[in-house]
């Protein structure tokens, strides 16, 4: 959304987000160990900063609060995670 100041004119931005974060499930098929989980980790706090993550290794799986799983997912991909959601 692109707006502009009343006195101005200059251009401004605004995010709105109205409401709680969903719970992402996502399954990582590559993510084997600690120092995954750590890059898993990265890819996600740069798509969405300040997203709650959590990491389970041995079911290869994150979830993440956040708003849309499909920047998340873009991300992950860019990075060369093979990256899923899972329904839940």
């Amino acid at each position: 959304m692109r707006r502009t100041t009343a006195t101005t004119g200059t251009p401004t931005s605004a995010t709105i987000r109205i409401g709680r974060p969903n719970m992402l499930h996502i399954s990582i098929a590559n993510m084997n160990c600690g120092g995954c989980a750590k890059g898993v980790r990265a890819t996600l706090s740069k798509a969405a900063p300040g997203a709650e993550v959590t990491v389970d290794l041995e079911q290869k799986q994150v979830t993440v609060a956040a708003f849309g799983a499909a920047p998340l997912l873009a991300a992950l991909l860019a990075d060369g995670w093979k990256a899923t959601t899972v329904p839940g």
